[in-house]
């Protein structure tokens, strides 16, 4: 397994073989760190900005619907303010896009992922952010499903904040 690479843009991954529903709580091995396809939990997450880690495994169900996951580990409290403001300025994440805070990737690192793509820039590049979601939104997976249609808040997290 990998950590997705620093990239300047987009970079296509290999979708893995299968994508099937496991039980919750049951760990899937994924190829890449995030994982940006492979089998998932049967809940899959709600939109929104959780400032907490969510389960690998129920994010891959969203990136199953074409949503888009936003993964970070910033280092301050103003930069996690300030993603959450890029994020809160492009439309798409409203409807599209669940982030979570993400212990598995190098600190001060922002990891884009969408099924079988992702983007993974040192800090905050709103552009690029912007330009992830404006191409992978609703676009990718194999079904098509926004992420404020269903879904289940993260558990111990209350709301979205």
């Amino acid at each position: 397994m990998q950590h997705l690479p620093a990239a300047e843009g987009p970079v296509q991954h290999e979708i893995m073989p299968t994508r099937s529903h496991v039980a919750d709580g049951v760990p899937v091995t994924y190829n890449s760190i995030p994982p940006t396809s492979g089998d998932h939990w049967a809940q899959w997450s709600r939109c929104g900005f959780f400032p907490l880690r969510i389960p690998d495994e129920r994010l891959v169900h969203n990136l199953e619907h074409g949503n888009i996951v936003v993964s970070f580990n910033l280092k301050t409290s103003q930069e996690v303010g300030r993603l959450r403001e890029a994020l809160e300025d492009i439309g798409l994440s409203a409807g599209w896009g669940v982030s979570r805070s993400y212990d598995r990737i190098p600190p001060g690192t922002v990891a884009l992922t969408a099924w079988g793509f992702s983007d993974t820039m040192p800090g905050i590049i709103p552009e690029r952010i912007r330009s992830f979601f404006e191409t992978f939104a609703g676009e990718q997976g194999p079904e098509r499903i926004p992420c404020s249609d269903s879904g289940v808040v993260p558990p111990g997290m209350g709301r979205a904040s």
